[in-house]
């Protein structure tokens, strides 16, 4: 599937990144790090938006990481075809399917990035305008884990222009719950790029 995403934007000279969640940004950081493909398509980026993520796992409550294996295990579930949700027991999940049942211990799925892996995502990043789009409803990705990524990355590229916008509505649904502000930070972020400012209908 990474090939085939890179493939796809081979031939795209101006792309905008818009990463949702931490797997969003996970998913993201592989793409960086496919090698010369990567590097290829980081030239071509002209700005990067990160939808209520990232967050350091360390930086996430307990319950927070309750909440994103529950939205993951469900969300491979309906992948499957399996739409009873999943249930939390004394820090597991479990998921029934059919007879079935797949338990999955608290850690052992990567709730967020690791201190390792945010340094390896830092160096990779193209150094090009970015919006953080976060929210102090959001109960999966805190806001202050996000803040927490957006000032080690403005640390660490001096002069990236690097913006976080606090608005409301839970985890990634800040362009319903407040489409009107979502569109602005948007059209502010791709207006300091050489695209000029985008036409939203």
């Amino acid at each position: 599937q990474r090939g085939e995403v890179l493939g796809a934007l081979s031939d795209c000279a101006h792309v905008v990144v818009h990463a949702m969640s931490n797997n969003g940004h996970g998913y993201w950081h592989e793409l960086l790090g496919s090698g010369d493909a990567g590097k290829a398509l980081a030239a071509r980026v002209r700005c990067v938006i990160y939808d209520c993520a990232p967050s350091l796992a360390i930086e996430m409550p307990e319950s927070f990481q309750e909440q994103v294996l529950l939205k993951t295990i469900a969300g491979a579930a309906f992948g499957l075809g399996v739409h009873a949700p999943p249930r939390v027991a004394k820090g597991s999940m479990t998921l029934c399917l059919g007879k079935a049942v797949a338990a999955v211990p608290a850690g052992a799925v990567g709730v967020g990035p690791s201190r390792l892996i945010l340094e390896d995502m830092i160096r990779l990043e193209p150094r090009v305008p970015t919006l953080f789009l976060t929210s102090p409803d959001d109960v999966v990705v805190p806001e202050a884990g996000v803040r927490s990524y957006a000032a080690e990355l403005e640390s660490a590229h001096a002069g990236r222009h690097i913006h976080v916008a606090s608005l409301e509505g839970g985890h990634c649904q800040l362009h319903t719950a407040t489409r009107k502000a979502f569109i602005a930070e948007i059209d502010g972020l791709v207006g300091r790029t050489s695209l000029g400012t985008p036409e939203v209908s």
